[in-house]
C-alpha cells in the first residue's frame, strides 16, 4: 500500500504571484464555485493516473485531483510521496498551494501542482480501480 509522508515545511522566500488569465467580463458574470479545501495532515493515500495527474484521499473518503506542471518522472516507481506547503500553510484550497516530493535516485524531486479539484462521489465511483486512492 503507498502511502503518503506527510511534510509541511516552510519556504522562506516569497513566491512571485501567479498571473490569473481570465477575461473580467465573464469572470464577473458566472457565479463562484464552491472552494474545496483541506489541512495538509489529513492526507491519507495516493494514486498516479498519469505523468501529470494524481489522484490524493483526503480526511474522510474526500477525493482531489492535482494537476502538476509537467510530469513528475519518478512517480511512478514511488511507494510513498510527500507534500511541501508553500508559505507554510497547512490549509491547502488551491493546486498552487502545494508540491508533490517524490523520492529518485539523485534526492528528493519537487513537482509543481498548478490545479486541484475535488472529485463528487459519481466522479470517484467511476474512477477506474487504478486510479482510486
Amino acid at each position: 500500500m503507498r502511502r503518503i509522508i506527510l511534510s509541511a515545511l516552510l519556504i522562506g522566500a516569497a513566491l512571485a504571484p501567479a498571473a490569473v488569465l481570465s477575461n473580467p467580463a465573464t469572470a464577473a458574470d458566472t457565479p463562484k464555485a464552491k472552494r474545496a479545501c483541506f489541512y495538509s495532515e489529513d492526507l491519507r493515500n495516493w494514486k498516479e493516473v498519469d505523468p501529470h495527474t494524481v489522484n490524493i484521499e483526503v480526511g474522510n473518503k474526500k477525493v482531489f485531483q492535482l494537476t502538476l506542471l509537467g510530469s513528475c518522472p519518478d512517480l511512478s516507481s514511488a511507494l510513498s510521496i510527500g507534500v511541501k506547503t508553500r508559505m507554510g500553510q497547512e490549509f491547502i484550497c488551491d493546486g498552487l498551494d502545494i508540491d508533490l516530493i517524490t523520492p529518485s535516485p539523485t534526492g528528493p524531486r519537487q513537482c509543481p501542482v498548478t490545479g486541484m479539484r475535488e472529485l463528487s462521489p459519481e466522479e470517484v465511483a467511476a474512477l477506474p480501480k487504478d486510479q482510486r486512492p
